[in-house]
């Protein structure tokens, strides 16, 4: 995968959580592997239990009417003019961020019911028991369905709890789900 990974060089998601500087952030630096959309949906379940191509195209979609004024246009293509790449990442915490200053910052962000989501899945992650990895999908990929999004900027599909489980547990290295364009 060591030609492919100059990909990722330079992607990060960073969370900022009201500070001018991000308190974390998750550099992503190693594709593990690569999949076609259509055999990864064949084995990902996404938090509500959900699988499949329509799921899928929905959350896309959620992302364009949280994160643009574009006007989202489906193309049946984008299934075999992109791939997900398994990334390895570093979370890096900055400024000696503590793990009950973000617990607090989540706990005053979210409702109740994510919140009680989110430190149950650190319960179970503390117990080292794998609960799989967030999706986040390029810009570049939403840019072939009608998007205005910046090609390297990266926006979360599915996972935001599970990920937020791994933070609180501070955990040094995530794997990431990345949907991106098939390289030509």
């Amino acid at each position: 995968m060591d030609d492919h990974n100059f990909l990722i060089n330079g992607l990060k998601i960073n969370f900022h959580w009201g500070n001018k500087h991000p308190v974390i952030s998750i550099v992503l630096y190693e594709i593990i592997s690569t999949e076609a959309i259509k055999e990864f949906l064949s084995h990902y379940k996404f938090s509500k239990l959900k699988s499949g191509k329509i799921f899928l195209r929905r959350l896309i979609k959620r992302v364009f009417n949280d994160k643009s004024n574009s006007t989202f246009v489906w193309d049946n293509s984008f299934w075999e003019n992109n791939v997900i790449y398994k990334v390895a990442s570093k979370v890096q915490y900055h400024n000696d961020i503590q793990v009950l200053s973000i617990e607090q910052k989540l706990a005053a962000s979210q409702n109740d019911r994510r919140m009680r989501d989110i430190l149950q899945y650190k319960k179970i992650i503390s117990k080292n028991i794998e609960l799989g990895f967030p999706v986040y999908i390029q810009g570049s990929s939403l840019n072939v369905l009608g998007g205005d999004f910046p090609n390297n900027s990266l926006y979360q599909i599915d996972g935001s709890r599970r990920l937020m489980a791994y933070i609180l547990n501070e955990k040094q290295k995530l794997d990431i789900w990345l949907i991106s364009p098939k390289i030509k």
